[in-house]
C-alpha cells in the first residue's frame, strides 16, 4: 500500500491531495505519510508552472520546516529555468531560508553573467552576502578577459 501510495504522489498527471492519496492507499505510518505530502507537493510544482510553492505546501499539508524549505527551493528554482530574476522567484516562493537565498541568487546571477549581462547581474539577483559578490565579480571579470 505504501509503495502504490508514493507512486501515486509522485505521478505528474495526478491531481490528488495528499490527504486523499493517504486515505485512498490505508497509509498509516507518519514517517511514509510525510514522504507522500512531500511528493505531492514536489509533483505539483512540478506540473504547474503557475502553482507558488506555498500553495503546493497547504495543498498537501506539509508540515515539516524542512520539507518546506526544499520545495520553495525547487519552486524558485523553476522559476528561475523558466526566466525569472532571483528576487522574484525568491519573493513569489516564500524563500527564507538565508542560505538557500543566497544559492539561488548566485546560481541566477551566473546564468546572466554567462548570458553576457555581467554588469546588471548583481542587482538583478538581490545578491548581498560579500563572498557571493566577489564570486560573481571574479566570475564576469573571468569572462570579460
Amino acid at each position: 500500500r505504501s509503495e502504490n501510495a508514493k507512486i501515486d504522489a509522485g505521478n505528474l498527471g495526478g491531481t490528488r491531495t495528499a490527504t486523499d492519496i493517504i486515505t485512498y492507499h490505508g497509509v498509516t505510518d507518519p514517517g511514509t505519510q510525510n514522504r507522500i505530502r512531500m511528493e505531492a507537493a514536489r509533483r505539483d510544482i512540478k506540473a504547474n508552472p503557475d502553482m507558488v510553492a506555498r500553495t503546493a505546501i497547504e495543498r498537501n499539508d506539509v508540515d515539516n520546516p524542512f520539507a518546506q524549505n526544499i520545495l520553495k527551493e525547487q519552486a524558485a528554482k523553476r522559476d528561475i529555468k523558466a526566466g525569472m530574476d532571483a528576487r522574484a522567484a525568491i519573493e513569489r516562493n516564500d524563500v527564507d531560508h538565508p542560505g538557500t537565498r543566497n544559492s539561488i541568487s548566485l546560481q541566477t546571477a551566473k546564468r546572466d553573467i554567462n548570458a553576457g549581462m555581467a554588469r546588471i547581474a548583481l542587482e538583478r539577483n538581490a545578491v548581498n552576502n560579500p563572498r557571493t559578490q566577489n564570486s560573481i565579480r571574479q566570475q564576469a571579470a573571468e569572462l570579460e578577459a
